[in-house]
């Protein structure tokens, strides 16, 4: 087919003000500046000023609640320098403020004084395009996250949990689905989840990761959690190089911006590297379905979104764009049957994933986990959750039972007393490899039972059970299928809880319908993913924490402009102060900074973005982009790479 010469193909013009800036026909929303090559030393003393940040917010972290010991210190013995000797000097100023609150204060201010370096390098490689400026980019990049990996505390017991399930698979040999934690309350981990009676939620190709890295640290725990934190710091790094090197093609005078603000973002080497989330694998992964999007390669797009949802559910909102992404750009008999054999590949992936967890009844602990009214956290819903509970005459406060909760069979491995209470007034004994039904979570040390036999409940030591088969004659008994089913809340607080989340899907679900409208190019796709995510995580995530946002973070780097982009990077920041309120709690004169933690969590990235906009509406849109059309008018997509 003959091109019709309108103006210079921009792929294969070094002037950057006749590149097509983003391959889908839209014009820039600036000119690009000038891309002379920039002095290296300011974004080295950058670097180094983050650097040294980053090691002294390692000194006040043992002292914050709920920070969980990493085991790091017992591999690289000499970091212990960084705590008692200088946590006594700290304690010298007790008379005027407690070590703990010092500690919590210090611990903030360093998580927000690392943005002031990250904030003055993206201002200094905006609009460059030296290679040389990327190298340097990646290399701090690197040395941050390794750093990251000797961090001595961990800010999340999230760690645990994964370690468990992989655990549960290749040395319990069980379902995690099915088979929760505190079947095994021999295993040395267990006492460290923090919710030992909720089944997996996470992906199976997740929990396939899980079981690898869990075989290879085995009983040594600060190995293990080494090696867990080391797959998402790896992975960060891989997107890292993988985002430089797409945009060195794709937008060049954007790739060392797009680089260093997913590189460089404070929140990213602190979860990743330091407390090991697995969003970085998610984030990997859906930079690489951008990279075969623009690449045009077909199969490892539709496979890499496939693997997305396996690893972590809550990606498959970022899928049907993708895919109508995917198809409209499917021109040629071979791209659509790259999309049809691409589709058939992920769809073996996802049954070989299944198929080894699959129990018959069609359940996915998911499902329930992400509805439950209990899942409100950290989240502008929760807010409005308890004020409505408040309204219809209900304690806002009052948590709802976890309905994510299984009741899982046991028996005891000795005879044990049973317990009206916990430890208190004993009310029988129980023998020896009689069945139990465990009823609730876990409290303490002790765990609620109904004895089948007995027809009552009680407490037992949780030390004294072990897993135990469901017994085969009680198939058919209705008293215990009744105490077999999850616990529902309360009708007030499930009420709301499915208004609220009926009301903030449908906002998703009609943002998304007016996305796929339009999107047909990988620009549209990627604008489209962060306004997506950002609808998700103000309306549908009322579970929120602040590594939620690093999968934002990836595609933010692959379209670095925009106010949805600088909104997310102040986000990034403001999350962080969660980890100074939380501990307050448990604290009577400062529970209310607790209460209203949301709003300086939410608020000001709000705020940023209503600015942002007002001041780009404000500014005349440029039309000055050119791209080659194709005969018939349509417009030329990117070239496709080697």
């Amino acid at each position: 087919m003959a091109l019709t010469p309108v103006a210079p193909d921009a792929r294969l013009s070094s002037d950057p003000r006749h590149r097509e800036p983003d391959a889908s026909g839209d014009a820039p929303s600036e000119p690009p500046r000038a891309t002379g090559r920039l002095p290296l030393w300011p974004i080295v003393l950058a670097g180094l000023a983050f650097e040294l940040l980053l090691v002294a917010s390692f000194v006040p972290a043992p002292l914050v609640p709920l920070t969980v010991d990493s085991g790091i210190d017992e591999l690289v013995p000499w970091l212990q320098v960084l705590g008692q000797p200088l946590h006594e000097r700290m304690a010298l100023l007790d008379r005027w403020i407690s070590l703990q609150s010092l500690a919590i204060v210090l611990q903030v201010a360093c998580f927000l004084a690392l943005f002031g370096p990250y904030a003055s390098t993206l201002r200094l490689v905006r609009q460059r395009a030296d290679r040389t400026v990327g190298h340097v980019v990646l290399a701090f990049s690197g040395l941050f996250l390794l750093t990251g990996l000797a961090s001595r505390r961990l800010f999340s017991s999230d760690l645990f949990s994964y370690i468990l399930n992989g655990r549960i698979l290749v040395v319990h040999h069980a379902n995690p689905y099915v088979d929760v934690p505190a079947r095994f309350p021999q295993d040395p981990y267990v006492s460290l989840v923090d919710w030992p009676e909720v089944p997996n939620h996470y992906g199976p190709l997740w929990t396939f990761v899980s079981a690898a890295v869990s075989s290879l640290g085995g009983e040594d725990v600060s190995l293990t959690l080494l090696l867990f934190r080391l797959v998402p710091a790896l992975a960060t790094l891989g997107t890292a190089a993988l985002i430089w090197r797409l945009l060195r093609r794709w937008r060049p005078e954007q790739a060392a911006l797009g680089t260093a603000l997913w590189a460089w973002n404070p929140l990213i080497i602190l979860e990743s590297a330091g407390s090991g989330h697995n969003d970085s694998i998610l984030a990997l992964l859906l930079t690489v379905a951008v990279w075969a999007l623009v690449y045009r390669r077909q199969i490892l797009g539709v496979l890499a979104i496939a693997a997305a949802v396996l690893v972590k559910y809550s990606a498959v909102v970022l899928a049907p764009l993708y895919l109508i992404v995917l198809l409209r750009r499917a021109r040629t008999c071979d791209d659509r049957r790259g999309v049809v054999l691409g589709g058939l590949l992920a769809g073996t992936l996802a049954v070989l994933s299944f198929l080894p967890f699959w129990t018959g009844d069609g359940r996915l602990p998911a499902s329930v986990y992400v509805s439950s009214a209990a899942r409100y956290y950290n989240s502008p819903t929760e807010l409005l959750f308890i004020q409505a509970r408040r309204w219809l005459g209900e304690e806002g406060r009052l948590k709802p039972e976890r309905v994510e909760f299984r009741p899982w069979w046991a028996s005891t491995r000795e005879p044990a007393e049973l317990f009206l209470e916990r430890g208190r007034f004993p009310i029988g004994w129980i023998e020896a490899d009689r069945p139990l039904l465990a009823t609730n979570r876990l409290d303490g040390q002790w765990q609620r039972v109904y004895d089948p036999i007995g027809r009552i409940d009680g407490f037992v030591a949780q030390a004294t059970l072990r897993a135990a088969p469901r017994p085969a004659n009680l198939a058919n008994d209705p008293e215990i299928a009744a105490e077999e089913r999850a616990p529902t809340g309360s009708a007030v607080a499930n009420g709301i809880n499915t208004a609220i989340r009926l009301a903030g899907w449908l906002a998703v679900l009609a943002t998304l319908l007016v996305l796929m409208w339009s999107a047909a190019t990988p620009d549209r796709l990627v604008r489209g993913w962060l306004i997506l995510l950002t609808l998700v995580y103000w309306l549908v995530a009322t579970w929120f924490f602040p590594w939620y946002l690093i999968w934002g973070l990836a595609v933010a780097a692959l379209r670095p402009r925009g106010p949805l982009v600088w909104s997310l990077v102040v986000w990034s920041a403001t999350v962080l102060v969660y980890y100074g309120l939380a501990p307050l709690e448990w604290d009577p004169a400062r529970r209310w900074l607790y209460d209203w933690r949301v709003i300086p969590m939410f608020l000001p990235p709000l705020l940023v973005l209503g600015w942002l906009w007002l001041k780009q509406r404000g500014r005349p849109r440029l039309t000055n982009g050119f791209q080659p059309r194709l005969a018939g008018g349509r417009t030329a997509g990117p070239l496709r790479a080697g």
